[in-house]
C-alpha cells in the first residue's frame, strides 16, 4: 500500500527509504512527510515539484513540530536536487527564523556563572534518599556531573547501561541518541574516579 498519495508521493517514499538507510528514524520523517503529502493533496493538488511557493505555504501551516518540519523539508529539497529534480531548498537561516517565529522565543543559550554552578551542584549533592531510590544520594550527583562534563543529553545519561561503560579507560558507548546513532564518549580522570566510587557502592 502506498504511504504517500500526492504527485510527489513516490519521491517522498524514495527519500524516506534513503534516510532510513542512513540510520535515521523512520517514524519522525514519515510523520512530517505525511503532513506534507496531505497538504499537497488538499491545497496544492496539481503540484509536481517542491517549489518555493509550496514550501512557504506549507511552513506557514502550524501543524506538527516546527523543528521537525523545517529539518525534513530542507533535507527533502536537498535530496531532490541531488537526484536530478528541480526543488526549492529551505536555507538554514530561513529555517532558524521560522523556528524562532513559531516559538516566539530566542534560542540564545544561557551561560551559568561559576557561582551559580557551585550553588547548583551544592543542591544536587544534598538530594535525599527515598524509599524507591535508596542509592539516589550517591547516584544523582554522579549522573548530573556525567551529563555536564561529557555533554550528554539528559535521556542519554538516564538510560546508560553498566555494560556500556569501560571503567578502566572511562569510555562510554552512548546508544539511545537523538538521531538513533551510537557514539563513544570518554570521561575525564576525575569523573571516572567518581563513577568508580558509585560502582563500588552499588
Amino acid at each position: 500500500m502506498k504511504v504517500f498519495k500526492s504527485k510527489l508521493g513516490s519521491l517522498m517514499s524514495d527519500f524516506l527509504e534513503y534516510r532510513v538507510a542512513l540510520g535515521y528514524s523512520r517514524r519522525h520523517f514519515q510523520e512530517v512527510l505525511s503532513l506534507l503529502d496531505r497538504y499537497i493533496i488538499f491545497e496544492c493538488a496539481h503540484a509536481e515539484e517542491l517549489s518555493g511557493e509550496l514550501v512557504t505555504s506549507w511552513m506557514n501551516e502550524q501543524t506538527g513540530n516546527i523543528d521537525q518540519k523545517t529539518t525534513c523539508i530542507r533535507l527533502f529539497g536537498e535530496y531532490l536536487n541531488s537526484v536530478g529534480h528541480n526543488a526549492y531548498i529551505l536555507s538554514r537561516g530561513r529555517a532558524r527564523a521560522r523556528r524562532l517565529s513559531a516559538s516566539g522565543k530566542s534560542d540564545a543559550a544561557y551561560i551559568f556563572t561559576d557561582d551559580e554552578m557551585r550553588k547548583l551542584f551544592a543542591e544536587i549533592d544534598n538530594v535525599p534518599d527515598n524509599r524507591t531510590e535508596p542509592m539516589l544520594r550517591e547516584m544523582f550527583p554522579v549522573m548530573m556531573r556525567l551529563t555536564y562534563t561529557c555533554g550528554l543529553r539528559p535521556s542519554e545519561c538516564r538510560v546508560l547501561r553498566h555494560e556500556n561503560i569501560n571503567f578502566t579507560t572511562g569510555t562510554m558507548l552512548i546508544t539511545e541518541t537523538k538521531n538513533h546513532k551510537e557514539r563513544l564518549v570518554v570521561m575525564s580522570a576525575d569523573m571516572l574516579a567518581r563513577a568508580k566510587g558509585v560502582q563500588c557502592k552499588a
